[in-house]
């Protein structure tokens, strides 16, 4: 799926006026009246569609924020705001009377049925409070203990707010926190009248990778080096956990990719007491160049059958 500011042909940081003159260029070429008779009908309802939609977030400032907070990833803009989302609040008669095109709605009706966009869209129903996405990263030791965290963000005409949030133990990466009543408020543009509703904040968690541990599920995995001695023979060696420094035995004979189970000393589930495992896989250590007596001994071995 294109940049929405590729498929307006403008600048990431193109003004509203220099957004909404591509628009209006673009719509000209491509609504359907005026490609009747043309044998690319089906290509130019496509791309009018694309245009449309690529006008729809980036004329609206809260959307047009959260997008860019994607990196203008459309297609993962796209899993948290549906069609009829994304067209909410853009008044396309305005920009059409603008144009003296008198009447547009048949031609959405047409190009965007089944996709959320209606007449009663076009005719600029009053929206849906709309919730605002807010991504935030934490690092693998806070999604495991829980922790605090201030953000801060802007909601148009609105000055910058500051809220806590409180970031629960165990919150796994893409997990979604809602703050119920701090998204946008619901706004008819043509009407001016404002709603007392608002839609949520929606916080996004992102969990940063940590280098010596990795999750799944509830569980932890590691990986333990042990030398070619401590396989054979057996040992007692301190592994490194989220719960501080652990004893384990590893057993004489242990191969390499054994796990060792730690039972709960894993992720705690939200919200409860229950937490899962840490897995400890060995990996054995073969040296590369032995010294004199090493090398010796080996041998020794060798001849025992070993």
């Amino acid at each position: 799926m294109k940049n929405y500011y590729t498929t307006l042909g403008v600048d990431k940081g193109a003004s509203l006026e220099d957004i909404k003159k591509a628009y209006k260029k673009l719509a000209l070429k491509y609504h359907p009246d005026a490609q009747q008779g043309s044998a690319d009908t089906q290509a130019s309802e496509q791309k009018f569609k694309e245009i449309s939609e690529a006008y729809a977030v980036l004329s609206d400032s809260q959307k047009r924020k959260n997008y860019d907070m994607f990196g203008s990833d459309t297609a993962g803009f796209r899993k948290n705001y549906s069609q009829e989302d994304i067209f909410s609040s853009t008044d396309f008669s305005q920009i059409f009377s603008e144009m003296d095109i008198k009447d547009m709605s048949h031609i959405f009706s047409h190009i965007f049925d089944g996709s959320g966009f209606s007449q009663n869209t076009f005719h600029q129903k009053p929206p849906k409070a709309q919730n605002v996405i807010y991504p935030l990263e934490i690092s693998f030791k806070e999604a495991f203990n829980g922790c605090k965290k201030t953000i801060t963000y802007s909601l148009p005409p609105a000055p910058q707010t500051s809220l806590k949030v409180t970031i629960p133990a165990g919150i796994r990466n893409g997990a979604k926190l809602k703050i119920a009543g701090k998204g946008m408020t619901a706004r008819n543009r043509r009407s001016s009248i404002h709603h007392t509703t608002r839609g949520d904040l929606l916080v996004q968690i992102t969990v940063s990778e940590h280098p010596q541990w990795r999750r799944k599920e509830d569980d932890i995995y590691m990986t333990q080096v042990l030398s070619l001695s401590q396989a054979l023979l057996g040992d007692r060696i301190n592994i490194s956990t989220l719960d501080g420094s652990k004893q384990v035995t590893v057993l004489a004979g242990t191969s390499h990719g054994k796990k060792l189970r730690l039972k709960g000393l894993g992720f705690p589930k939200v919200k409860s007491s229950i937490r899962g495992d840490l897995y400890v896989e060995c990996h054995i250590e073969i040296p590369k160049s032995l010294s004199a007596k090493q090398f010796s001994l080996i041998k020794e071995l060798k001849e025992t059958g070993l």
